[in-house]
């Protein structure tokens, strides 16, 4: 659920695949791989996890034009795969722009690990189709917030009382600032160690923007 003004923004929705990636999940294994895309090494895009499968077809990932700075700003394409733990496993990326990636269909792009001595691929990175959409900006967002297996600290046999408070370094009027400047904070609920808390609705303008950092 969010709230929008009247406003628009182009996305670029991008189909994508990916050839022979690397086995990650073990020997016998293969992957479980996702997507994540990088403008100034800010996540601006996703995909979906397609589990077990070397040679995935994502589902459209959307790009914002302004979010990726434009359609020839900088972007890092990542290749994970997918760990429930949390510790996903990098599997390779490269560097585009939107640009480029909307007009050189499948193209294969070669997914690099730094981290490994031998630089061969890890497999390839494919964009078959673009579809271009104006949606309306958001003002505000509405976000559900969960959380698992926290801390006991009302005693040994107590539990917890949590709620969850949201901090950013800009100010109201849009400056960043070295202190950290309230948000938003959700309800408190009692004696619970797995809250579900109610929606909080959060604010582009007072979260200094969708890709400021907050805490």
């Amino acid at each position: 659920f969010l709230f929008v003004c009247e406003m628009s923004t182009t996305h670029y929705l991008l189909h994508c695949n990916a050839i022979k990636l690397a086995k990650k999940d073990g020997l016998f294994g293969k992957s479980d791989p996702f997507v994540v895309v990088k403008s100034c090494g800010k996540p601006v895009g996703f995909s979906n996890v397609v589990m077990k499968n070397l040679n995935p077809f994502w589902d459209p990932i959307a790009l914002d034009v302004e979010s990726c700075g434009g359609m020839d700003g900088p972007l890092t394409i990542e290749v994970f795969d997918f760990d429930s733990d949390g510790k996903h496993d990098f599997i390779g990326s490269f560097s585009s722009c939107l640009g480029e990636l909307s007009q050189k269909l499948n193209h294969r792009y070669e997914l690099i690990n730094s981290s490994m001595k031998k630089k061969k691929p890890q497999g390839h990175f494919n964009v078959s189709k673009v579809d271009v959409q104006n949606k309306p900006k958001a003002l505000a967002y509405s976000i559900h917030f969960v959380a698992k297996s926290l801390a006991r600290k009302d005693g040994l046999l107590g539990k917890s009382d949590p709620f969850l408070m949201i901090y950013s370094y800009m100010d109201a009027k849009g400056k960043k600032t070295d202190t950290l400047n309230f948000v938003a904070k959700t309800e408190w609920i009692k004696d619970e160690l797995d809250p579900v808390w109610e929606p909080l609705t959060l604010s582009v303008h007072s979260c200094g923007g969708l890709h400021e950092d907050l805490t």
